[in-house]
């Protein structure tokens, strides 16, 4: 188009963004961005609000609030994207500031405002605010439409207010498969796994075909191994097993009932380049305390010019606290500060525990080594305080009480870890030779 110099309008732009959307081609999407300014049609509101979720669906949630405090206009579109993009990243409290400047500003709540600002009201103490939403919905006449139903069940399961979940449910006019897992999720996170197959058979039998969710919801309430093979079968069956969340919930499942002769076959299953997939057959191996065989997939996967996640180097550092090798610590400490994993707050964490269980058995100079590279966490701190109040009466509770110190540091922690195991004189020493 531009070869041939036709001159891109807000509607070309519009389309081009949609498309990087989808393929979350950053790059693309802000050079487009960049020659709507430069054409000088930035300020339609349309493709504002394009940008708005183009930034959005490439987590580029801090460029869309700051395009979005500078539109000139808005409107009930541009509101109710960047609600939805905050509830989808997790930003609940920012939803809801959002949502009651909304109503400041005096923009009407419409059917998507109410469908995506639910998931913000999860807590226990939001009940009459949801209650609210659902009376309004019901005042505005939204009330028979399923998307919100949906949200509803889920809000009411997530308030602990099962009776009125189930309300919703039996008396919605239409089921879709996303309303039966809605009642499906909401029951197994109340632990009602009974219930979660009584409400998954009547769904076989009202000839609503389940999907990969459905199943996930079903693997954790399997009693038996024959009860996690039939539904294997059945995802084999619908042609679902080649979604990687439901390959490692059935990898889970088999290594619940120590058969990780299948865990194996199913890893094999699929491609290789899924990262989530060496995440879960490393897990596995450690629960089933063969921290040999999850180094060893670390090593094939390095070798495939995999790059691993956090979990893949959390997976890693409780190979090595169950291992106990000097060379393996020091080899995953060293990668962990080359890749600058070391800067992740739980990783930090799990490396203090894995330091802490070096220590007790010998390794004192790999504790000084990872505690100093620690002590700026804030992790530290929190598992010392718990490490305190589960002590009151063990014998090195005054070696913590008697540090003057208000900077965290790994000496706090390992005075207390090592006062607890009754070696007072050895936290001391620790201390002394961390502080020099």
């Amino acid at each position: 188009m531009q070869v041939s110099r036709f001159d891109a309008d807000a509607v070309s732009v519009i389309s081009i963004l949609s498309a990087c959307s989808k393929l979350e081609a950053d790059m693309l999407g802000r050079s487009a961005h960049a020659f709507s300014i430069r054409k000088g049609i930035h300020s339609n509101i349309n493709l504002s609000n394009a940008l708005l979720a183009f930034y959005s669906d490439c987590h580029r949630l801090s460029y869309s609030i700051t395009l979005f405090h500078k539109m000139p206009l808005r409107n009930g579109i541009t509101w109710n994207t960047l609600i939805s993009s905050c509830v989808h990243h997790g930003e609940m409290d920012r939803a809801v500031a959002l949502y009651y400047q909304m109503q400041k500003e005096g923009f009407k709540l419409d059917l998507v405002t109410l469908t995506s600002i639910l998931p913000s009201w999860s807590d226990e103490e939001n009940l009459g605010q949801g209650m609210a939403f659902h009376g309004y919905a019901i005042k505005l006449g939204f009330a028979s439409d399923i998307s919100l139903l949906n949200s509803l069940i889920s809000m009411y399961f997530n308030y602990g207010d099962l009776d009125a979940g189930r309300l919703v449910f039996e008396t919605m006019p239409k089921r879709t498969v996303v309303s039966w897992n809605a009642m499906m999720t909401g029951l197994k996170n109340h632990n009602l796994q009974n219930e979660v197959m009584a409400v998954f058979s009547q769904m076989i039998k009202d000839d609503q075909r389940p999907n990969y969710v459905t199943l996930l919801n079903l693997l954790p309430t399997c009693y038996s191994q024959l009860q996690g093979k039939s539904i294997h079968a059945l995802a084999v069956r619908t042609s679902i097993l080649h979604e990687t969340p439901l390959l490692s919930s059935l990898m889970f499942m088999y290594a619940r009932f120590d058969n990780h002769d299948s865990c194996i076959l199913l890893f094999k299953t699929r491609k290789m380049e899924d990262i989530s997939l060496w995440n879960a057959i490393m897990s596995v191996q450690i629960q089933a305390k063969s921290s040999e065989n999850a180094v060893g997939f670390f090593n094939s996967l390095l070798q495939m010019k995999l790059e691993p996640d956090n979990l893949t180097l959390l997976n890693l550092v409780s190979s090595c606290a169950q291992l106990n090798s000097l060379t393996l610590a020091n080899s995953v400490m060293g990668y962990i500060i080359r890749k600058g994993f070391d800067k992740d707050l739980v990783i930090s964490n799990a490396l203090n525990s894995s330091a802490l269980q070096m220590w007790l058995v010998g390794y004192p100079d790999t504790v000084r080594v990872f505690m100093k590279k620690q002590i700026q966490f804030l992790g530290s701190h929190k598992k010392v305080q718990g490490v305190r109040k589960s002590t009151t009466e063990a014998p090195g509770v005054d070696v913590v009480r008697h540090k003057k110190t208000k900077s965290v540091d790994g000496t706090a922690l390992m005075d207390a870890i090592l006062g607890w195991q009754g070696r007072i004189q050895r936290g001391i020493f620790c201390s002394g030779g961390l502080r020099s």
